[in-house]
């Protein structure tokens, strides 16, 4: 069904869960790019590195066009010394799968996901872009930035 509908679209982000799933595979076989983005924490980790195993399994079987971005780290929280130590791990051991761009934790992307809108959308209620929006905002859209010229660079 997504060839069918493939034409009336440019760009569709699906965030589907880690696990080895027929929707996720589905979604794999017939994509162009893949980023994987992975909460910091052990958990987190050893799920993205199945999910890499999987997107070459079905490069190799189903989809040798199939771009792998990278593992793009997502709800990013600095001040927690474990997750400062994880990211060290994965940007040693995982370096080369790992997307240049990270997303910061904020309460403002859950409160936009709740709400059904962009982040860079999320207004108080005096119908002002929140401060914290604003800022998620723009970390967000650097990422997609970053990822539509990786996107541009795979096409030569």
């Amino acid at each position: 069904q997504i060839g069918r509908i493939a034409e009336h679209f440019d760009y569709v982000i699906v965030d589907t869960a880690g696990s080895n799933s027929r929707v996720a595979n589905a979604f794999l076989v017939s994509s162009d790019y893949v980023a994987i983005p992975c909460r910091i924490d052990d958990y987190s980790i050893d799920v993205a590195k199945e999910v890499l195993k999987r997107i070459a399994f079905i490069q190799q079987q189903w989809n040798p066009h199939l771009v792998s971005l990278g593992i793009l780290p997502n709800e990013f929280d600095a001040t927690q010394p474990a997750q400062t130590e994880w990211l060290k791990q994965l940007m040693t051991h995982f370096r080369k799968y790992l997307f240049g761009g990270l997303v910061k934790k904020s309460a403002a992307l859950k409160e936009a996901a709740a709400e059904g809108v962009p982040v860079w959308r999320l207004r108080d209620d005096k119908g002002q872009i929140k401060t914290a929006a604003r800022t998620s905002g723009k970390e967000v859209r650097a990422v997609y930035e970053m990822m539509m010229k990786a996107m541009e660079q795979a096409n030569g």
